[in-house]
């Protein structure tokens, strides 16, 4: 997933990566690009570029839901990954990192025990309607 989970809000963000991980088998792959919300000016010039974007699509703000990496790599991990963060950013002005997520072994597919929450379907639901916008 390129650039797209910072659109959704972080009840969201955590269904998608949960049942994400859950469909995963054990020798799968997540991809994740994400902007790094630590990461100072750079971080702030990539999040101005996601905002015009996101107006000359739908013409209003759309509010965007960021993290630090930290952040990103501590909430991968208790979903049972291990994770590596490689930064992106060298030679830009921007602050992307790409974070490889591979299931641990030994560790469960899913934090909720393999059942799929109803409130993740809708928040599922709500982030393919926003993006398809």
């Amino acid at each position: 997933m390129l650039d797209v989970l910072h659109y959704v809000d972080p009840t969201s963000q955590d269904a998608v990566l949960a049942r994400v991980r859950s469909a995963l088998p054990a020798n799968g792959i997540l991809l994740l690009r994400v902007g790094d919300a630590s990461a100072g000016l750079p971080f702030r010039l990539g999040t101005w570029i996601d905002h015009a974007v996101a107006f000359a699509r739908s013409r209003r703000r759309q509010r965007l839901y960021c993290r630090p990496i930290g952040e990103w790599v501590s909430w991968l991990e208790r979903l049972g990954f291990g994770i590596e963060a490689v930064p992106m950013s060298e030679g830009t002005l921007f602050a992307n990192v790409l974070l490889v997520a591979r299931p641990r072994p030994g560790q469960p597919q899913s934090s909720s025990g393999g059942s799929w929450p109803a409130h993740a379907d809708r928040a599922s639901e709500r982030a393919r309607i926003s993006f398809s916008k």
